[in-house]
């Protein structure tokens, strides 16, 4: 038997790894760091600022200069116990929002602005009296109430606690049929008037003059809804004509705007108002919305359409010929829902 040589494994081979050096040099770790710390930096100071914008203005921060405009608002609550609302009116500084009631009991609900029911605003004299309160508006300068009455052609005046304080007619007026109500910020009080044949528009000063009226030559209908703009624009429903119409501070007509020109021509529009960063609301009792226009770059523009939000039904964010609308400081839209008995509360 023949020896077979073994085969033996050969030495293990040790093999030593040097260490090798970082690919980027220490001054360009230092400079990476930097940058990595200056856009966490800059990512802090967004976000400070944003809620600085916040804390300070008090608005949503889709509201935020940067951001796009064109995103319709959303709804985000209801009031409820109305019967069949028609105006509506916020006073933000003494936390009312003000509602007037064209069925049950006709006064002029009052909530605080987180939706708890207060004490209403009742009309004076007889109180088995026929009244139906329509618009309502606050003066900023005063926090008074004014509320317009469809069945007696009046206007009554409150203080904020609720009390009422006088019967208003401007100085030389005999006879009149006021119907929308909205103040400007310095408190001049714009009331449409339709009284028969000729129906217009009255700027009346805070001690009750007359000082410019309009739209007698432009066959306003029932014009349901008036708004001043800051620059002096003042825009109006013409309801019965399905349009809405932009007059300059001195009462010159510029245009008509919506009928039929605008992506969603207006049916019958009634409340209208105007937030401060311009954009126009106006509500389209007929079309179960509420459409947003964006005013011209001078004042001989005409608004232009921009988008419309709601639509028919009586799930939330929907109405049944909704009527009236205010703003808020934060750009909070409160909209009457008159069939559906209730105001939604829109936010952006």
């Amino acid at each position: 038997m023949s020896d077979t040589p073994s085969v033996s494994e050969p030495a293990a081979t040790t093999t030593l790894v040097e260490p090798v050096e970082d690919a980027a040099p220490p001054k360009s770790r230092r400079k990476l760091l930097i940058v990595l710390i200056s856009i966490v930096l800059l990512i802090l100071l967004l976000v400070g600022a944003a809620f600085l914008w916040y804390a300070v203005t008090k608005k949503p921060l889709t509201q935020l200069p940067m951001l796009s405009s064109a995103t319709p608002p959303h709804y985000v609550a209801t009031m409820y116990d109305v019967q069949q609302p028609i105006g509506v009116a916020v006073d933000e500084p003494n936390n009312r929002v003000y509602v007037t009631q064209s069925e049950g009991d006709r006064v002029v609900a009052v909530f605080d602005m987180s939706g708890n029911k207060l004490d209403p605003l009742k009309p004076p004299g007889d109180p088995k009296a026929f009244h139906i309160p329509v618009y309502v508006a606050v003066d900023p300068t005063t926090s008074n109430v004014y509320v317009s009455d469809r069945a007696t052609s009046s206007v009554y005046v409150y203080d904020a606690n609720g009390a009422f304080i006088k019967e208003f007619k401007p100085t030389g007026v005999k006879a009149w049929q006021p119907l929308a109500l909205s103040f400007d910020t310095t408190g001049n009080l714009f009331v449409t008037d339709v009284l028969a044949p000729t129906q217009k528009v009255l700027k009346i000063t805070p001690d009750g003059t007359v000082a410019q009226t309009f739209g007698e030559k432009d066959g306003l209908a029932f014009p349901n809804g008036v708004v001043a703009a800051p620059d002096g624009t003042v825009y109006v429903t013409d309801s019965n004509h399905s349009r809405a119409l932009a007059y300059k501070a001195d009462g010159t007509l510029v245009g008509s705007f919506a009928r039929g020109s605008s992506d969603s021509p207006l049916g019958l529009p009634r409340g209208i108002t105007i937030d401060d960063r311009g954009r126009i609301y106006v509500v389209d009792t007929t079309n179960q919305d509420f459409q947003v226009f964006t005013p011209g770059d001078t004042p001989t523009d005409v608004p232009t359409y921009s988008f419309s939000a709601g639509e028919e039904g009586t799930a939330e964010g929907s109405f049944e010929y909704p009527n009236g609308i205010a703003v808020d400081s934060r750009s909070r839209l409160y909209i009457t829902d008159r069939e559906n008995n209730r105001v939604q509360v829109w936010s952006y």
